[in-house]
């Protein structure tokens, strides 16, 4: 079974980090891909282990796969993801990422709350 197993739609968001690897892998396995995502993201080599511990960057990986025909067409091809899986995977990525923006929001807001009554 390839690294790149098609997922399906009850990808969690574990797995939907691991896809997102997967294709970064895919990406740096070929040395015009790589250059092109480097070209596009300012990364360099030495950086982009440490970039995908984050889970905005494994979401902009996805972002730029979607976006790129041809990467999907290889992907497709060569990898056995599907489109339809990585749209799935980067739906994945977003909740929890909007639920901290909304939690940093929400304890901003209390903590703002709290100094007013204390002032």
């Amino acid at each position: 079974m390839s690294a790149l197993a098609p997922f399906d739609s009850e990808t969690r968001r574990d797995e939907a980090e691991c896809l997102a690897i997967a294709i970064l892998n895919f990406i740096a396995s070929n040395e015009k891909r790589l250059v092109q995502f480097l070209d596009l993201t300012g990364l360099q080599p030495n950086t982009i282990r440490s970039s995908a511990r984050s889970q905005l960057f494994l979401r902009k990986v996805l972002d730029y796969t979607a976006g790129n025909r041809a990467l999907l067409a290889e992907l497709e091809r060569d990898g056995d993801v599907r489109p339809e899986a990585i749209e799935v995977a980067r739906m994945r990525l977003v909740p929890q990422m909007e639920t901290e923006a909304s939690a940093n929001e929400r304890g901003s807001h209390a903590l703002s709350s709290r100094r007013s009554v204390l002032h």
